[in-house]
C-alpha cells in the first residue's frame, strides 16, 4: 500500500510541476544541469513549502570513496603518515568546540550509573548532521541549535573537514566514519542538490533498497554495518517498511596502546559492582612517573594508542559516580594536574549496548521537535515530499584489553512520509463542460477574463 500511496503522491506532484509546462522525473545524471526548483511559497499548515519542480527520480546507489590506506614499515613512520594525513585537513576550533560541546553535553543524559553503558556522541553528531542538512525553517534552526552551529554552511564545511581529520586507515590505527543514505526504491522525492551535497560534505553512500522486503532489507542493512564495524555489531530490530530514508552513521576505532600491559601480570581480582562484588581479568602496570588530574570527587588519567590518540578514565570518589557524570566538560578536562609513582589497575571488558528511544532525548534534552512532528517538519533541501524523522536508534560496542581499545557504533535516523499531502485516491476534475477563465499580472491585476462554452469554435 505504502509504494501504490506514494505512486500516486508522486502523480499529484508531477500533474501539478505539469500546469507550467512538460516536466518529467529524471534521475541525477540526467539533472546534472538543471535547476533546483527551490522557489517556496506558504502552504495552509503554515509550514515553507517549495515549488514542485525537478524530481529527482529513483536515486541510483553510489559507494564512497575514502582515503587510501596508510603502509608502513614500522609502527614510527606509521604515526608519522598519520601525522601528515591529519595535518593537511584543518577544522576550526569553533566547530571542534561544537562537536565536544554536544558530546560533554548528552554523555550525562544517557549513560547510566548503575549498569554497563556506552554511547558514541560523535556517530549521532554526524547522523544528526546529514539530517539537518536537508532541513529547512525552524526545523533545521532547532537541529542547527542542538548541534552548536550558526549555519548549514558552518555544519557542513565542519563536518567536511573533521571527517577528513579523523579518517585513519593503518596497520595499527583505525578511525572510520561512515555516512549512508537507504533510500526506498519507489520512492522518487529526494533532491539531486542534496545527495550531492551529502556525498561531497559527509562522503556519504547513497543506497536503494525495497523497505517493504523486511528480510531483504534487514540482511542488506546489517551487512552494511557489518562490513564497516569488523563485524562488531549488525542491524539490530526489524526495518519498518513505512520508512521512505534511513540515514546510517557508522565509527569503527581500534588502536594499540603506545605502551601495553603484560598479559602475564593480568589477575583474577574483585570488582565492586553496584549490584554486589564480583569477579574480573585485571589488568596491572607500574608506572615510575605518571600524569594525572584530582578534580571534585574524582580523578582522572589517559593512556595513549599507537596513533596519538588517548583513552580517558574517570575514577570518582565512592559514592561520587552520579555526581561526576553530571559534572559534563569538567570531568573529562578539569582538576589540577600532578604526577605520581602509581601501580595501576585497570579491568578488562567488554560491552555491547544499545540507546532506545533517541527520539525522545532529542526532543526532551535538546530541543530539536519539529523534525519529528508528521504534519509541519520541514526537510525541503532533502526531499520534495515531506518527510519526518520517527526514529533515532544507536548500537554500540567496547572492548579494552592488554592489546589496546576497539570501539564501534551505528546510529540510525529513520525518516517517513509526512501528512502535508494526502495518500489517498486522488479525484477528476475535468472541464469538459463551459467554464470561466482569468488572466492576471504579476501583481494579481485581473487583465483578462472570460468564458469558454465551445472550445471548438473558431
Amino acid at each position: 500500500m505504502k509504494k501504490i500511496a506514494l505512486l500516486l503522491i508522486c502523480a499529484m506532484l508531477l500533474g501539478a510541476a505539469g500546469c507550467g509546462g512538460a516536466q518529467t522525473a529524471q534521475g541525477p545524471k540526467e539533472q546534472k544541469e538543471e535547476g533546483t526548483g527551490q522557489t517556496q511559497e506558504q502552504g495552509s499548515t503554515g509550514t515553507t513549502v517549495p515549488e514542485i519542480k525537478n524530481l529527482v527520480g529513483y536515486v541510483q546507489s553510489a559507494d564512497a570513496v575514502y582515503p587510501e590506506k596508510i603502509t608502513a614499515t614500522d609502527r614510527w613512520e606509521a604515526r608519522d603518515k598519520i601525522n601528515a594525513a591529519r595535518s593537511a585537513s584543518t577544522v576550526e576550533q569553533s566547530f571542534a568546540d561544537a562537536v565536544n560541546g554536544f558530546a560533554f553535553g548528552t554523555t550525562a543524559k544517557l549513560l547510566k550509573d548503575d549498569k554497563n553503558s556506552c554511547y558514541s556522541p560523535l556517530s549521532l553528531y554526524f547522523a544528526l548532521a546529514v539530517c539537518a542538512a536537508g532541513a529547512t525553517g525552524e526545523t533545521q534552526r532547532e537541529m542547527l541549535d542542538a548541534l552548536g552551529v550558526k549555519d548549514e554552511k558552518e555544519l557542513c564545511d565542519g563536518c567536511c573537514a573533521l571527517f577528513k581529520r579523523l579518517w585513519t586507515d593503518a596497520d595499527s590505527t583505525q578511525i572510520k566514519l561512515t555516512n549512508a543514505l537507504f533510500i526506498d526504491d519507489e520512492f522518487q522525492g529526494v533532491r539531486k542538490e542534496y545527495a550531492e551535497n551529502v556525498t561531497d560534505k559527509f562522503f556519504a553512500s547513497l543506497r536503494t533498497i525495497d523497505f517493504d522486503d523486511t528480510q531483504a532489507a534487514k540482511e542488506a542493512l546489517s551487512k552494511y554495518i557489518s562490513d564497516n564495524t569488523a563485524g562488531k555489531l549488525t542491524y539490530q530490530g526489524d526495518p519498518d517498511p513505512s520508512v521512505e530514508v534511513m540515514i546510517l552513521n557508522t565509527l569503527y576505532f581500534i588502536s594499540r596502546w603506545s605502551d601495553q600491559f603484560n598479559e602475564r601480570a593480568t589477575q583474577k581480582d574483585v570488582f565492586h559492582a553496584p549490584t554486589g562484588d564480583t569477579e574480573c581479568d585485571m589488568m596491572y602496570k607500574y608506572f615510575m612517573s605518571k600524569a594525572y588530574y584530582k578534580g571534585d570527587g574524582y580523578i582522572r588519567l589517559e593512556l595513549p594508542f599507537d596513533d596519538g590518540s588517548r583513552m580517558v578514565f574517570i575514577l570518582p570518589d565512592e559514592g561520587r559516580l552520579a555526581d561526576v557524570l553530571a559534572s559534563g566538560a569538567e570531568a573529562f578536562s578539569g582538576g589540577e594536574a600532578a604526577h605520581a609513582k602509581m601501580n595501576l589497575y585497570l579491568p578488562k571488558f567488554k560491552i555491547r549496548y544499545d540507546v532506545d528511544h533517541l527520539e525522545n532525548f532529542l526532543a526532551e534534552e535538546l530541543g530539536i521537535k519539529k523534525a519529528f512532528d508528521g504534519n509541519n517538519a520541514e526537510f525541503w533541501t532533502m526531499s520534495e515530499i515531506p518527510l519526518y524523522i520517527s526514529k533515532v536508534f544507536q548500537a554500540t560496542y567496547i572492548s579494552v584489553d592488554e592489546n589496546g581499545a576497539e570501539a564501534a557504533a551505528y546510529t540510525e535516523i529513520d525518516m517517513r512520509a509526512g501528512a502535508a499531502f494526502d495518500p489517498s485516491e486522488p479525484i477528476d476534475v475535468r472541464f469538459d463542460r463551459p467554464f470561466i477563465y482569468a488572466i492576471e499580472a504579476f501583481d494579481g491585476t485581473v487583465m483578462f477574463t472570460g468564458v469558454v462554452a465551445d472550445p471548438s469554435a473558431k
